[in-house]
């Protein structure tokens, strides 16, 4: 965290996606956040290895997240 902390103190990026979090529930919010963005995520399943996805957004951008109602989950079993 350390590392994508001071790249985008560097960048400063108004939006940062990250892939294979790794992060799952036990992880909390608070480790994951970067000072100024707004943390929107998507944990991979618990009985799955790898995967989740972070995606930062510039607070100032005032970003909300938008669940989609969907009928069809994804191969994971997630919806």
């Amino acid at each position: 965290m350390q590392d994508l902390e001071a790249w985008a103190y560097d960048m400063d990026p108004d939006i940062i996606g990250v892939t294979e979090s790794w992060a799952h529930p036990e992880v909390f919010d608070g480790e994951l956040t970067l000072p100024g963005y707004d943390l929107f995520r998507k944990d991979r399943l618990l009985d799955r290895r790898g995967g989740g996805v972070l995606l930062y957004v510039k607070s100032q951008l005032c970003a909300v997240e938008h669940k989609p109602i969907c009928k069809f989950p994804d191969k994971y079993g997630a919806v």
